[in-house]
């Protein structure tokens, strides 16, 4: 996810994270996701650097599925819809009472 500019939701890297596709992205890719560079995803800001990293989880299958494992934990952890559901209930009950 070789993403420069703009705002907004990145439901591309999310799915892919909950899809257990290993993620080569930028830093603003993320931006708002608690991923780990080299633990859930894979950080790179150049073209070189994006180009090697993403050669890096094609041939490396080790790492491959700690990404892909580790950035599907997150998911299940921070962005379900039942974790975020419950949040979203807090906010409106929280709300209600004002």
């Amino acid at each position: 996810a070789p993403i420069r500019n703009g705002r907004g939701t990145k439901y591309k890297v999310l799915e892919a994270m909950a899809a257990k596709t290993p993620v080569v992205t930028t830093g603003l890719g993320i931006e708002g996701i608690d991923a780990v560079n080299g633990e859930s995803v894979l950080l790179a800001e150049s073209p070189k650097d994006l180009a090697d990293k993403a050669i890096a989880v094609l041939t490396n299958q080790v790492l491959a599925k700690k990404l892909a494992d580790n950035a599907k934990r997150l998911i299940i952890q921070k962005y379900s819809w039942s974790v975020i559901s419950k949040r979203l209930d807090r906010i409106y009950q929280t709300l209600g009472e004002n």
